[in-house]
């Protein structure tokens, strides 16, 4: 695994759950190590949340494009301490402000992934 210091990564979801993942050098088909696979989950989870948020506002889109941005910290053990997060509709009517605020608002409450992280679980592990 690389050690970078920041993976971006984008997913593209259409109406029929038909999903695009892109990094830095284009389309891709998987992510690069397991570190961006948690960058993915986290916003294909949250395209996915979107997609129920813009149907039940009745927001007519084609496809939900978000972005994010995972920042790795140096040191002797490497972790995340940021995910930076937009999203977009491609195919849509103009929103005021005030409503993508609230789009993004809700998808972040809703959103399983999202939620899981922001708890900072608990995290064991055994082998047997």
């Amino acid at each position: 695994m690389a050690n970078k210091d920041l993976y971006v990564y984008t997913v593209k979801v259409d109406k029929d759950g038909n999903t695009e993942m892109y990094d830095e050098t284009g389309k891709v088909d998987a992510p690069e190590n397991w570190v961006c696979y948690l960058l993915v989950g986290l916003i294909g989870c949250m395209a996915g949340t979107a997609q129920s948020v813009l149907s039940k506002m009745r927001i007519d889109y084609e496809k939900v494009v978000v972005n994010g941005k995972l920042y790795m910290v140096d040191g002797k053990i490497r972790y995340s301490d940021r995910i930076d997060c937009s999203m977009s509709l491609e195919g849509s009517e103009l929103l005021d402000p005030g409503t993508k605020e609230r789009i993004a608002e809700i998808t972040e409450k809703y959103c399983t992934v999202s939620v899981t992280i922001k708890s900072n679980p608990k995290i064991t592990l055994s082998m047997e």
